[in-house]
């Protein structure tokens, strides 16, 4: 776990610390429109997560390229809460920069 700027980020699935800052950087910088903060998960799609999206007509008409994002970021805002995004790095530049599907936020 890593503490920054008063949330807890935890990184999963062999995520490094500093690509878990920097996806969370971005993230909280792009999604202001919702009150992040507290503990937020990154962590890794594999390889079957995104055969899965992408042979589901359903999900790949909701995620559409996204189905074959690298990552994911999770939050839960309260115990009846959770949202996540799905999280593409793309490294075609000098630096790599991260893109994000949409934030979906769901409540009971």
């Amino acid at each position: 776990m890593i503490e920054s700027n008063g949330n807890t980020i935890v990184a999963k699935d062999d995520v490094g610390r500093i690509k878990a800052e920097r996806i969370v950087s971005a993230f909280l910088a792009q999604e202001d429109r919702f009150n992040i903060e507290g503990k937020i998960i990154v962590g890794r799609l594999d390889a079957v997560e995104r055969a899965r999206c992408n042979d589901s007509p359903f999900a790949l008409a909701h995620h559409g390229e996204f189905c074959n994002a690298q990552y994911y970021v999770s939050h839960s805002s309260d115990p009846l809460c959770i949202g996540s995004a799905r999280v593409i790095e793309d490294c075609s530049n000098d630096e790599c920069e991260f893109r994000f599907g949409e934030y979906v936020q769901i409540c009971e």
